[in-house]
Formats: structure tokens, C-alpha cells, sequence
């Protein structure tokens, strides 16, 4: 992926919200216990319940480039972003926005297997595993993740629309 690709060529580490707030999640933290809720029903995580977990994850990776996916996705969320990064003193120096289709999007999330202990992540379509359902490095059984329905999706890409575009 071009994230992999980045983080290799550059030496950036990689934060993906994603896996960060499924790690809080699967490790049973206060902060994951909170948000396993509204992750389940689709919905959207409080910003600032967000940011506490983002701060966490940058204050880990002081004086490293980073590349982060996933956050911010709300005006506010960007706003509280900016103002902790400024207030220590680290502004951000690029944005990247990727525009992809919503069937692009959903084709993908159809065709998605996970590793769920390690979070490597397979594609049927581009990037299938060597051995169907069966992890590359483990052999142990892939699976999808439980936030990976066309439903969840739908609502994630309504909140997207009506959360994102002002960011943007």
C-alpha cells in the first residue's frame, strides 16, 4: 500500500486511528471499554475522546516524522489537533486528502480479511493472502473485522459527508 511504501522509504511511522482505537478496544483500556459502543453501531467517536487517544500515540513518537490516517475527520477534531500540536510546538507540514469512490470504497470493505492479532490486512481483489483465509507469516485463520458490513459502512460514509466536508 502506499502508506507501507511511505513509511519505508521515508522512515515515518505509520498511526492509523483505526488500528489504534482497535487496539484500546481489544486491550479492554477505560478509553476502549468507552468507545466500543459507538464503534459497533457505526457511529463516530467523540473528538475529544479521539484526541486523547492521538495524543497518546504522538507523545509515544516525539521527534519522529509520522504520518497519520484517520484523524481528523470533524472541523472540531482538527481544531483541537492544531491547537495541541501547536501548543508543544509541532505543526503539521502536509495534509493529504485521498478521494476515493464510495463503491471503491465498499467493493474494498467486501473484499477485506484481517489478521486480527497482528492487524495485517488482505484484499481478495488486489492483495489476496497466499493461502486463502490463512495469514502469510502465521497461517492462522484471517477474519473480518466486525465493523466490516455494508450497513456500518453506510453510516459511516452519511457521517463522513456530513463531518468531513467542512475540515476539507
Amino acid at each position: 500500500t502506499a502508506d507501507s511504501r511511505l513509511v519505508k522509504e521515508y522512515e515515518i511511522a505509520f498511526v492509523s486511528t483505526g488500528d489504534v482505537l482497535r487496539k484500546e478496544i481489544r486491550d479492554r483500556t477505560p478509553v476502549g471499554r468507552e468507545a466500543e459502543a459507538v464503534v459497533a453501531s457505526g457511529g463516530l467517536v467523540p473528538d475529544e475522546l479521539m484526541l486523547e487517544i492521538i495524543k497518546a500515540e504522538l507523545d509515544r513518537l516525539r521527534g519522529k516524522s509520522w504520518i497519520m490516517d484517520g484523524f481528523p475527520r470533524t472541523l472540531h477534531q482538527g481544531e483541537l489537533l492544531d491547537s495541541v500540536l501547536n501548543q508543544e510546538g509541532r505543526p503539521l507540514n502536509m495534509i493529504v486528502h485521498l478521494n476515493v469512490p464510495d463503491q471503491v470504497i465498499m467493493a474494498r470493505i467486501e473484499a477485506r480479511w484481517v489478521h486480527l492479532p497482528s492487524g495485517r490486512v488482505y484484499n481478495t481483489s488486489y492483495s489476496a493472502p497466499k493461502v486463502a483465509g490463512r495469514d502469510d507469516i502465521t497461517g492462522e485463520p484471517l477474519s473480518r473485522r466486525p465493523d466490516d458490513t455494508p450497513d456500518t459502512f453506510s453510516k459511516r460514509l452519511k457521517a463522513y459527508y456530513e463531518s468531513t466536508a467542512p475540515l476539507l
